[in-house]
Parts: structure tokens; C-alpha cells; sequence
């Protein structure tokens, strides 16, 4: 799976008016097939967070989509954003989102580690879970997941073979 750090053609049009700045269009590829994209943005969307949660570094989670024929995209797209996040020089302290279906709000939190914060309306008043979850560092993620686009079958090879004659027995 690669996840490019650049654009997704056609989408941008999409996010113009979302928040300001804009957010950051993640593509998630399979060979050379779009199979999951969603939006990041910094700061919570003010609908439904108390003004201590706006003031929180936080990054929101928005226009999610995974292909109904690739199974666990969802649970990749949350390590993913939560491993991202983390490695950042400086991470959010919560990565957010607001779900209006609430079966997928349940099998966020109950498959996926997301904790429900509050159920609110939302600036069109449609009522939506607030849920949210702690960046996670996951050691050796990049070995299943590529992010940018200089993804190479020989480059993932070596980086495994690094790692491996490193290997702390500790680990």
C-alpha cells in the first residue's frame, strides 16, 4: 500500500471551502488504483468541540472514503494517521473527527480504537459523533506502508534487511 504525500486529482475542488487553511488530500494507492482517501486538517471544525478542545493541538479527519471491495482500509487509514501523526516534530495532541452514520461511529470505536467523545449537531444541525484518538508511533510501520512517492520494491527491501541485522533483542 503507498500513500503519496501530493494531491488527488479532482478531489481538490472538493475541500475549497472546508476550513481555512486547507486541508491535506492523502491518497491511499494500490498499484496504480485510488483505494481510500480522506482530508487532514489542523484544529478540530468548531461544530460540537468545547473551546478547550479548539485550543488543543489537534488534527481533524475529514471526507473519508475506503473501495467496498478492499477489506480493513479503515483500520489501515487509522494506524496510518495515527503513526503519521506521531512522527511529526511536533503531533497533535488528538486526532478528531465527526462520524453522522452511527453504526460506523460504533465500529470505529469498537474495530478501530477511537474513544466517542459527545454526539452534537453540526453548523447544518445533523447530528454526529465526536470521537478521537492519541497519535501512536508504530516501530517498523513503514515496512508495510509506503508514504511519498519514491516507493521502490529495493528501497523497502533494504530498509528490511537494515532493520533486521539491528534488531534489539528487546523489541
Amino acid at each position: 500500500m503507498t500513500i503519496p504525500n501530493n494531491p488527488i486529482p479532482g478531489i481538490t475542488s472538493l475541500t475549497k471551502d472546508i476550513e481555512t487553511p486547507p486541508p491535506q488530500l492523502i491518497g491511499m494507492w494500490e498499484d496504480d488504483q485510488l483505494v481510500g482517501a480522506f482530508a487532514l486538517a489542523e484544529g478540530p471544525d468548531a461544530a460540537g468541540w468545547t473551546a478547550d478542545e479548539r485550543a488543543e493541538p489537534s488534527w481533524m479527519v475529514s471526507l473519508a472514503f475506503t473501495d467496498p471491495d478492499h477489506n480493513r482500509l479503515g483500520r489501515l487509514a487509522t494506524l496510518w494517521i495515527g503513526d503519521y501523526a506521531a512522527r511529526q516534530n511536533t503531533p497533535p495532541v488528538w486526532i478528531r473527527c465527526a462520524v453522522p452514520d452511527p453504526e460506523v461511529a460504533w465500529y470505529l470505536e469498537r474495530g478501530f480504537g477511537w474513544a466517542r467523545v459527545r454526539t452534537a449537531r453540526n453548523k447544518v444541525g445533523y447530528l454526529n459523533s465526536l470521537l478521537q484518538r492519541a497519535p501512536e508511533r508504530i516501530e517498523h510501520f513503514d515496512l508495510l506502508v509506503t508514504t511519498g512517492a519514491e516507493f521502490t520494491i529495493d528501497s523497502v527491501l533494504s530498509r528490511a534487511l537494515l532493520t533486521s541485522s539491528r534488531a534489539d533483542p528487546k523489541d
